[in-house]
């Protein structure tokens, strides 16, 4: 086992590990919430950091997680139907930050505990995950609005290639999603080391599933980079509010996203974030667009076959470059909590920035929303790509946040899809589907 590695696996252990002075405090004084109980909904792959913190929250609480999970694709569901009941089921929610809108009216406003936080310094959050967060009464993102969540896991999309391959062939990352194409195409072939050697072998990994953190961030990416533009409301919307994402940048999102499809696995219209890493760490594929976590984990050879051959590259560009986070995660309070200075004490724990670099190193899958760690250099003298990953935080575009989000945009992905696969042109796929958005707004009250 490297250093690196054997570094990071002794990181892992003590994420569990109660830190000294703590444990010497609470041979003196009982912890407030012995007995008690903080119940979580959560996405599954979210339980295995949870219940490996535990000891330690426990240790400084007294209180035990209760862990409520479902798998990403079914966890807004469950969590809304939780809310909706009433029933008191959870106490914190991990939502992904484009899911809050419906749920503002279930939350507590956290303005006035981070007011009580100096600890927790806001300003060193990255704008676009904190302000999305930031919401009026009806659910929109607003300077102005309350905040309800805390930003925990700040996704991005970085490109990912295979740093050997390119070096073999004199071949440069490439620049704009034009190039883009020409590599992928470059590289799908029946070989991938020596020709001859029968290992089939592809382009590039795609997300193309449904769910539209996977098949709705290629295309927001693609719509920014080609229509020059990083605010979300600009990108789909007119300024009457009508949807306006089936235009020329949106064709041209979509044509790229459909040829890139040529030089991908067979199955990628069903390939979620694991199918795409596992391609790619197994020597199946030659670039992926991807968050964070693929490069956290893919010079860990009980994993990955690409130790040291693969490298980042700024995400291509079109008229701009331009990123997406897709499902960076949240924690946010129910208002139906028996106990919210408990469930603060559980947003605390994760603002802990020694905590929050541990978290990260684990492999988790939680990056750090804060801009500080990016700039770590304990952190970065590990991990040394995270500076490439900054920049490409620095052209976020995310998705808008409204209590109608969800609904459209699963609308949308199901028009993405019949246009890669063909069923319908890209003009007839974008107008249905800015047809049906502009029926759920007009339902909603918007243009009263």
């Amino acid at each position: 086992m490297s250093k690196r590695f054997l570094h990071q696996a002794l990181i892992v252990l003590m994420v569990t590990v109660v830190v000294a002075g703590l444990m010497i405090a609470s041979a003196f004084s009982e912890p407030r919430w012995k007995g008690k109980t903080l119940r979580l909904c959560i996405v599954n792959y979210e339980v295995p950091i949870c219940k490996a913190l535990a000891p330690e929250f426990e240790q400084i609480t007294g209180a035990k997680l209760e862990l409520y999970e479902a798998p990403y694709g079914e966890t807004f569901e469950k969590i809304m139907t939780g809310l909706i009941t009433r029933a008191g089921t959870y106490d914190v929610i991990g939502p992904s930050y484009d899911w809050l809108g419906p749920m503002v009216p279930f939350l507590m406003p956290l303005d006035d505990y981070f007011a009580k936080t100096p600890e927790i310094p806001l300003d060193d959050y990255v704008p676009n995950f904190l302000n999305r967060a930031r919401l009026n009464d009806r659910g929109v993102t607003d300077p102005n609005g309350k905040l309800y969540a805390y930003p925990f896991d700040g996704d991005i999309w970085v490109l990912y290639y295979r740093k050997d391959l390119f070096d073999k062939e004199g071949i440069t990352p490439p620049d704009t999603w034009e190039e883009f194409i020409k590599v992928a195409e470059h590289f799908t072939r029946d070989w991938t080391y020596t020709p001859g050697d029968g290992k089939k072998f592809f382009g590039t990994g795609l997300m193309y599933d449904k769910v539209y953190a996977y098949i709705g961030t290629h295309f927001t990416t693609k719509l920014a980079a080609y229509k020059g533009s990083l605010d979300p409301m600009t990108l789909f919307f007119d300024e009457n509010l009508k949807p306006a994402f089936n235009d020329e940048a949106g064709i041209k999102a979509l044509s790229v996203m459909k040829e890139l499809k040529k030089y991908a696995p067979p199955g990628v219209m069903s390939w979620q974030y694991a199918q795409s890493k596992d391609a790619f760490y197994q020597e199946k594929t030659a670039m992926l667009v991807s968050w964070q976590s693929v490069g956290m984990g893919a010079n860990n050879p009980a994993e990955s076959n690409i130790v040291d051959k693969w490298w980042v590259a700024p995400m291509p560009k079109g008229v701009i470059r331009a990123s997406a986070d897709g499902n960076g995660r949240s924690w946010a309070i129910t208002s139906d909590t028996a106990d919210p200075d408990l469930a603060w004490e559980w947003i605390k724990f994760w603002a802990d920035y020694d905590r929050m670099i541990a978290v990260t190193r684990s492999g988790a899958g939680m990056d750090p929303a804060r801009e500080a760690p990016y700039h770590d250099s304990e952190l970065l003298k590990d991990f040394p790509f995270l500076e490439i990953v900054w920049e490409s935080i620095k052209v976020d575009v995310p998705f808008p946040v409204m209590p109608e989000t969800p609904r459209l945009f699963e609308t949308l992905s199901g028009y993405l899809q019949s246009a890669v696969l063909g069923e319908k042109t890209f003009k007839n796929a974008l107008d249905e589907a800015a047809r049906e958005w502009e029926y759920t707004l007009e339902d909603a009250g918007y243009y009263d």
